[in-house]
């Protein structure tokens, strides 16, 4: 059961994450100002880096944990239905959108388009998954559709408490060996477009999954003796394996905050999870406009605060502007809005 202190932090932690993801896209490239300018700006972006693998660890552990809270065989195809219209309707639209000025750009400077290379480019970005979609950032929502139509195979796993969790454990070690070790899996079927993206954040996605499969009537404190074992697994392994007990831990961190996080104060019904899904979908492809804010943070004596400047005020003009569109949408076309949010009730 989704409880209002759940679905609150899940809304602003959602929000909070997907900044992260801003944050950490819109980087900054200027010459640093001496040595420590130089290991100032390097922390900033391995800081953003690591914060962003915490948030899409939590977009996939969370889908996973509100998918299978009440997944079963029988209402599977409903689920699949809804996931559809959440994920993959939103995910087509977004980047078709994206190749409007592919198309128009080009056009514009009287330079020629090759149909068949733009098809084929959409067909291994969008499809195939041989490359980014047009709109990179909305990769894992492609994943999600896909992991969910997996899912049936997730339940099987399932079917017994503890024999799912020893296998979830089991995978999150053997995909985190996999996809830090040369090895034969890595290099043949890792090496596939993006797959070793989806790949890295299964183990979230399983973990979520198990954890909201046996969710009924839990305050988190159940949960306990699983998240210490997962702990356990990561240090026992951290001497042949350098960093799994860090990456166990921030694998397990989506499910602490979800139950144990203090209540946050969200917006009022849909606004919060829509603006979210604008600031996410738009943000990536208004990157390029960051080049009309480079020349005035270059002026910063130091690339450090060069880079956090840019970085917030550009987190500042995407809010403004998903707001702007959700806004608009909402008085001429709150139908349209629903749809390219993922149409959540």
């Amino acid at each position: 059961m989704i409880t209002k202190k759940m679905s609150s932090t899940i809304k602003s932690v959602g929000f909070i994450m997907t900044l992260i993801i801003v944050f950490y896209h819109c980087n900054y490239s200027g010459k640093p100002f001496g040595s420590f300018d130089g290991k100032a700006i390097g922390i900033v972006d391995s800081s953003a880096e690591a914060l962003a693998f915490v948030a899409m660890c939590w977009f996939f552990s969370i889908s996973g944990f509100l998918l299978f809270r009440n997944l079963t065989f029988k209402n599977y195809a409903e689920k699949l239905k809804k996931r559809a219209v959440s994920l993959l309707v939103p995910y087509f639209i977004w980047e078709f959108a994206a190749v409007v000025p592919l198309i128009v750009i080009p056009l514009i400077r009287h330079n020629s388009i090759v149909p068949s290379k733009l098809f084929q480019d959409l067909l291994c970005g969008v499809f195939l998954m041989k490359s980014l979609p047009p709109n990179g950032a909305l990769w894992y929502l492609y994943a999600l559709f896909l992991l969910t139509a997996l899912s049936p195979l997730f339940l099987l796993l399932f079917k017994n408490k503890n024999i799912g969790w020893v296998a979830t454990v089991a995978l999150t070690v053997l995909i985190y060996c996999l996809d830090n070790t040369d090895n034969i899996v890595s290099r043949q079927i890792l090496s596939y477009g993006y797959i070793r993206l989806v790949f890295s954040y299964l183990p979230s996605f399983l973990i979520g999954a198990f954890m909201g499969h046996f969710s009924e009537n839990s305050d988190g404190t159940d949960k306990i003796k699983y998240i210490l074992s997962l702990l356990l697994a990561g240090i026992l392994f951290e001497g042949a394996f350098t960093g799994i007990a860090k990456d166990s831990l921030v694998r397990i961190l989506p499910v602490l905050i979800l139950y144990f996080m203090p209540d946050l104060t969200a917006f009022e019904g849909k606004k919060a999870y829509r603006i979210s899904f604008l600031v996410y979908a738009i943000h990536q492809p208004l990157l390029e406009f960051r080049r009309f804010l480079i020349p005035a943070v270059s002026k910063i004596p130091y690339a450090f605060f060069a880079s956090l400047t840019l970085r917030f005020l550009f987190i500042i003009i995407i809010i403004a502007a998903a707001a702007f569109i959700h806004f608009m949408l909402g008085k001429i076309a709150p139908k349209l809005l629903n749809i390219v949010t993922g149409g959540r009730s």
